[in-house]
């Protein structure tokens, strides 16, 4: 098994280890990580069949996004709460909401779009997704929605949310 994870033709991947592959009915699962990374990628694999990872999305953490923010959303329970984005796509949020899971931004023209993820208590991810613009009032603000997943495969819009990043 170590041979057929090690051995894939991606060399920017390399396995966290032995102890990462379980194999339970036929299935084999495996972490791998990104090179130069604290991206994770989960692989499952049946006997015999291809290797098909699972990426998390593409992103950059552009150090100007860096430091904390404040989000007010319409969300029940979300109204008022503050992240800190830190390095490698980390971050950390107001207990009261839960945990900060991962962070990213991707160039859409000339602005980022950033994509905030935190778990709630239950361990339930939502999703604030918005564009940044610089503003007269303050340095960077963001706007847009806020996603939950219901269910695997899909998400839905349960709100909108603004943000400013504070000095």
């Amino acid at each position: 098994l170590w041979f057929v994870f090690a051995s894939c033709h991606r060399p920017h991947l390399h396995a966290i280890g032995p102890s990462g592959v379980t194999c339970n009915n036929g299935f084999c699962n495996c972490a791998l990580r990104v090179a130069g990374s604290r991206r994770q990628i989960a692989m499952r694999q049946t006997w015999g069949a291809e290797l098909k990872p699972t990426l998390e999305p593409d992103g950059q953490h552009p150090p100007e996004l860096l430091g904390p923010w404040e989000f007010r959303s319409s969300v029940s329970g979300v109204e008022e709460t503050w992240v800190e984005l830190a390095e490698g796509g980390d971050l950390s949020c107001s207990a009261r909401v839960g945990r900060g899971h991962r962070w990213f931004a991707e160039r859409v023209g000339q602005q980022w779009q950033l994509s905030v993820t935190l778990l709630d208590k239950l361990n339930r991810p939502l999703t604030f997704v918005g564009e940044v613009r610089e503003t007269e009032y303050v340095f960077l603000e963001v706007a847009g929605a806020v996603r939950r997943v219901p269910k695997p495969g899909s998400t839905q819009v349960v709100g909108e949310f603004r943000g400013f990043k504070l000095e």
